[in-house]
């Protein structure tokens, strides 16, 4: 029951009195007026109940002040445990883009459909566009370019193949580039009446950004059809920061 409604309780109880008083003889008197004793009595039950009111009162500040103070360490918490959250994400997100960069590999043949046909010879040294792609794990080599290009500081390790039909009038030969610098090249010269074919390979640190592809020398040739005899393919073997 609140303060005010108590109050007047004891006010309305306190009009059942009314007439009660004794008068000098010792007779009941027809006043209507409230004996003192009464109106005392009242008030020591008015401030009897107003300081039970206010130790309530207190008791319920100090609980507010407490929750209050919980509050604010649950709010303190809660944002600690918020800039955990976002670093554990910004971690989580590093290692997987981490992981990403580590998955490396490609293998392409170079005709993806059509007939055989001969590429070369050109009057110029050209790079080549290998079409047909085998697999491309994490999009490094480009199919319209023929270029690789690392996505990662690393040792990278590249494998090309080339065939040539006999003819008697050209020789195959192709290098592997980085950069615009020949690396390693692979070469066919075709002594005796048959086809031939030739390979070569390198492992070389590459940094993020280089560019890997196959150049066909001048005046030199090579023929592939749907059985893919020309490939140029590469994988990262292992990323480094030294």
């Amino acid at each position: 029951m609140g303060t005010a409604g108590f109050l007047v309780l004891l006010l309305s109880s306190s009009f059942l009195f009314e007439g009660n008083c004794l008068d000098d003889s010792g007779q009941k008197s027809e006043s209507s007026e409230l004996c003192p004793s009464d109106i005392e009595s009242v008030l020591r039950q008015m401030s009897a109940a107003l300081s039970a009111q206010q130790v309530e009162i207190n008791h319920l500040q100090e609980e507010n002040k407490e929750n209050k103070v919980e509050i604010r360490h649950l709010q303190e918490e809660n944002k600690e445990n918020k800039v955990e959250i976002r670093h554990l994400q910004e971690e989580n997100k590093h290692l997987l883009l981490e992981n990403q960069v580590r998955q490396v590999a490609f293998s392409t043949a170079l005709m993806e459909s059509g007939g055989g046909q001969f590429f070369g010879p050109y009057s110029t040294d050209t790079t080549l566009v290998y079409k047909h792609v085998i697999t491309n794990t994490g999009n490094a080599y480009n199919p319209l370019t023929g270029i690789f290009t690392a996505p990662v500081r690393g040792v990278y390790h590249f494998h090309v193949h080339i065939f040539e039909l006999f003819t008697g009038s050209y020789f195959a030969r192709v290098s592997l580039v980085k950069n615009g610098s020949k690396m390693v090249t692979a070469q066919e010269h075709q002594s005796t009446r048959s086809n031939g074919a030739a390979s070569n390979s390198v492992s070389v640190l590459l940094e993020a950004g280089d560019e890997v592809y196959v150049v066909l020398w001048s005046s030199h040739r090579i023929f592939d059809d749907t059985n893919h005899y020309n490939t140029f393919s590469g994988h990262l073997l292992f990323t480094s920061d030294l």
